[in-house]
């Protein structure tokens, strides 16, 4: 009995859900030129570099396409650097 009251307690609910409409979508408009001195086919962002500071231990590894920096401070501390090396030569 339970479980008929509460199978039609969820068909109650799930009707309206399953009605609604989705909504219209409208294409995105075009983006902005670059600003001036900025061509598009430079990338948009500088490439990182890490300066170790005194006392720091640098250690840098190519991993699957990856180049890995690990930065280990004289406290024990360390800071990594991900970088895929394939969307950077693109």
């Amino acid at each position: 009995m339970f479980r008929r009251i509460l199978a039609s307690f969820l068909l109650i609910v799930a009707l309206p859900l399953a009605a609604q409409q989705p909504p219209k979508l409208e294409p995105l408009p075009e983006p902005p030129p670059p600003p001036p001195g900025v061509s598009a086919d430079q990338p948009g962002e500088p490439s990182v570099r890490i300066q170790a500071g005194s006392g720091d231990q640098v250690d840098e590894q190519v991993i699957d396409g990856r180049r890995v920096v690990r930065v280990t401070t004289p406290l024990g501390q360390e800071y990594y650097l991900i970088e895929d090396l394939a969307t950077a030569r693109a």
